[in-house]
């Protein structure tokens, strides 16, 4: 009866035992947020597997508990030359990790917000690359990090071939940052960007640089989502939740700019949103095609242009895209949806303004302060042209010039920027509406 008493006693304590270190970890754990990370698990002796994948924690001793600082383990896992998985938790880093020069790798995770790399300290990039990064995939990843932290990932060599898929990205810098070299050959596909104090995503963009169903969520008030230096096609984009514009594409040294890089942009399917300044904006110079593309300012305050181009000597075509607002207005004065300070070729087609009294307004114009509006060379053989009464026969667009008898003309009118002759200045008397080859066009004119 003793021995039986004893042994339930020792029982009782081995269980009171357990059941106390279960509360002190649960109670670690629930304060994980407030502790600071502790050393690397010591007790664990790494012993990787003979297979073509490691993994981070039975192979390299990282623990992923939302604690534990797993710097030395993933650096000691990329080091080893082998692709990773990285199993469900929070991975916490204080330092960057070095990626190796080694092609052919995989980094996957179990999921956004189910595997979580974690960057503790400011000014470190989660991680880092130095020399060309040659087919290269990070799947199913999300890559965080302390408001005045570095980038989530940052090379500083060429892109080639790389895909980046089911990636969230909310770091001090931007998710992923390259913009020493090109970017060929590589996907973004359904990549989340978010940033505290840069652009989400900031690259130099190049041949067959893809952006799929990527989305830009939160970004700083000066900010873009997608900050991309030269070419580019996005396919089925969306964004912004906060942010000062969506997207940002060409690079001019004269406007602070390490380089002049021209923007040669394809947008399909692409849902610009919310931002409270600029939807798209394109600098220095390049070409950019827009297609069933819609544009929507956020709710409040006043927003610059739902597209700003800075300068374009080719062409920006717009075909089947739409513009509105949640109820943010443009300045006083500015009536167009389309805004550029200097010259600019843009051509419209099928584009709609969308009103609360008008929801389907044809898009007949964009604005370009102290010039006519100026577009691609074109030559109509005959159209009617008509505006309060006033008809031309005929319209032939090669520098605006005009030619043909006029029609129910009231008075002598100036036409802006025809054939010859510099544009007035001042407020315009009206506008010339018609169709060219399709396009809803306008013209300013002017009383004599």
């Amino acid at each position: 009866m003793s021995e039986e008493m004893d042994n339930e006693t020792d029982n009782n304590s081995d269980n009171s035992i357990t059941l106390s270190r279960r509360l002190a970890l649960g109670s670690l754990l629930a304060g994980a947020a407030l502790l600071p990370a502790v050393k690397a698990n010591a007790a664990c002796s790494p012993s990787p597997t003979n297979t073509t994948t490691k993994n981070v924690k039975t192979d390299f001793c990282a623990m992923g508990d939302g604690i534990t600082d797993d710097t030395a383990a993933i650096q000691a896992a990329v080091n080893s030359g082998a692709s990773l998985y990285f199993p469900p938790g929070t991975y916490l880093i204080s330092d960057t990790i070095a990626l190796p020069n080694v092609f052919d790798l995989l980094y996957t995770g179990s999921g956004k917000g189910k595997t979580i790399i974690r960057q503790t300290s400011i000014g470190k990039d989660a991680f880092a690359h130095t020399y060309t990064y040659f087919r290269i995939s990070w799947r199913d990843l999300t890559i965080e990090g302390v408001p005045g932290s570095g980038h989530g990932i940052r090379v500083n060599g060429l892109i080639y071939g790389c895909d980046f898929s089911e990636m969230t990205f909310y770091c001090g810098g931007s998710g992923i940052y390259a913009v020493n070299n090109d970017v060929f050959s590589t996907l973004f596909n359904r990549c989340d960007f978010s940033s505290h104090d840069a652009h989400g995503i900031e690259i130099l963009g190049g041949n067959t640089c893809t952006f799929l169903q990527c989305y830009a969520w939160y970004l700083p008030s000066d900010k873009y989502g997608y900050r991309v230096y030269g070419q580019a096609l996005m396919l089925g984009c969306n964004g912004v939740n906060t942010g000062y514009g969506w997207g940002l594409f060409g690079a001019n040294t004269s406007d602070g700019d390490s380089v002049n890089r021209e923007f040669n942009l394809t947008c399909i399917n692409c849902n610009f949103e919310d931002y409270t300044t600029v939807g798209v904006r394109l600098k220095y110079d390049g070409w950019a095609n827009f297609i069933n593309c819609s544009f929507l300012a956020g709710r409040t305050g006043e927003y610059n242009a739902h597209l700003l181009v800075d300068y374009c000597r080719r062409l920006i075509d717009m075909v089947n895209c739409t513009f509105n607002s949640k109820g943010a207005t443009l300045p006083a004065g500015r009536n167009h949806v389309i805004y550029s300070p200097v010259s600019a070729s843009i051509k419209a087609a099928g584009c709609y303004t969308a009103s609360p009294g008008n929801p389907y307004a044809l898009t007949t114009h964009y604005e370009i302060p102290g010039h006519a509006i100026q577009l691609a060379t074109e030559t109509v053989q005959y159209m009617a042209y008509e505006k309060s009464g006033t008809k031309l026969n005929l319209l032939q667009t090669d520098g605006l010039a005009v030619s043909g008898p006029a029609q129910n003309m009231t008075g002598s009118l100036v036409l802006g920027n025809t054939a010859g002759s510099a544009p007035p200045s001042g407020t315009p008397t009206g506008y010339l509406s018609a169709y060219l080859n399709g396009t809803a066009i306008r013209i300013p004119y002017y009383n004599a």
